[in-house]
Order: structure tokens, then C-alpha cells, then sequence
């Protein structure tokens, strides 16, 4: 028996207009990943590492609805404390808080997990299908020049176009589980 301490907190951001301001979204892609996208991201380091606020943390970007949804298990007392550090991350990402191996490193992350993408008929078929139903059908290698075009200056843009839509808490029950 264990008491259950730890809450979800998500946090959704819309960036531009579906299929609109966004229709290439290689910017935002990468922008995702420096914000929060892997180990190397500025909440994974910040806001999970140096400040230790939650379990996890980390963001995802949604192509089709151009919402990007940042995500984190902390404990109840937390919450504020998360959310701000959250804000302030992106923040820091906004005014280009960032250096140049952090964009290399990210560029290579995102550039072997596109490598992956040929490793399965499954993947084959997630990759096009959602190149379809976004009217941009790219291969991988087309995906990663893309990647590998984007600058500081891209990144900055992306990140300026969050806004702040939704917090939503999950608060588990303090009662004792098994």
C-alpha cells in the first residue's frame, strides 16, 4: 500500500492557425524540441533537472491541430512553482535563450529519429499518412534538409507564436492504493 503523491499537469499552446501560418512546420518542429522535445531541451534541463519540480517534463507538437502540449507528472504542491517555471522556459526560448550546440545537438536528435522512419511498414504508413492529411508530402530526407535549413531566427519566430490556451490538472486521490 502507497499513497499516491504525484499529479498531471498539461499545458496547451496554440501556434498559428491550423494548416495556415504553420504550413511548414519544420520552425515549429524544432522550436518543440529545443522548448521540450528530448533530454537536451530547456525543460527536461531547467524545469526536471536543476530545479527537480517534476517526474517529467517535456512537450509535443500536434501537426493537424497546431497545438503544441506541454506535459509534466509533479507533485501536488509543485503546481504553481512547474507552471511558472513552464512559462518562463518558453520565455527564455521566445528571446533566443538558447546557443548554438543546443540547436546542433536538437537538429541532430530530430534528424536520426527521421532516420528511423524507413526502419517499418507501420512507421512508412504514419509517415505519408500524416504528410497527406497535411498537404505537405515529404520523405524523411526532404523532412531533415528542411530540419537542417532552420535557424536561430526560425526557432524565435516559432516560439513567439505560443500562446498560452489551457492548463489542465490532475489531481490523484490522497487516499492509500495497492
Amino acid at each position: 500500500i502507497k499513497t499516491v503523491a504525484q499529479a498531471t499537469m498539461a499545458m496547451g499552446f496554440r501556434i498559428g492557425k491550423v494548416l495556415d501560418e504553420c504550413a511548414d512546420m519544420s520552425d515549429v518542429i524544432m522550436m518543440n524540441a529545443v522548448f521540450g522535445g528530448g533530454t537536451v531541451s530547456k525543460l527536461f534541463m531547467n524545469v526536471r533537472e536543476r530545479l527537480s519540480l517534476c517526474y517529467y517534463a517535456s512537450s509535443h507538437f500536434d501537426r493537424l491541430s497546431g497545438v503544441m502540449v506541454v506535459d509534466s507528472g509533479i507533485e501536488f504542491e509543485n503546481r504553481d512553482a512547474t507552471q511558472k517555471e513552464v512559462l518562463a522556459q518558453l520565455e527564455n526560448v521566445k528571446n533566443g535563450d538558447f546557443t548554438e550546440e543546443e540547436i546542433e545537438e536538437t537538429k541532430k536528435i530530430i534528424k536520426n529519429s527521421l532516420g528511423s522512419v524507413c526502419d517499418s511498414l507501420e512507421m512508412i504508413e504514419n509517415w505519408y499518412t500524416g504528410g497527406i492529411l497535411n498537404d505537405s508530402v515529404l520523405t524523411p530526407e526532404e523532412d531533415a534538409a528542411n530540419i537542417d535549413a532552420i535557424t536561430r531566427e526560425d526557432i524565435l519566430s516559432a516560439a513567439n507564436k505560443a500562446k498560452l490556451t489551457t492548463v489542465y490538472f490532475l489531481k490523484g486521490d490522497e487516499r492509500n492504493v495497492q
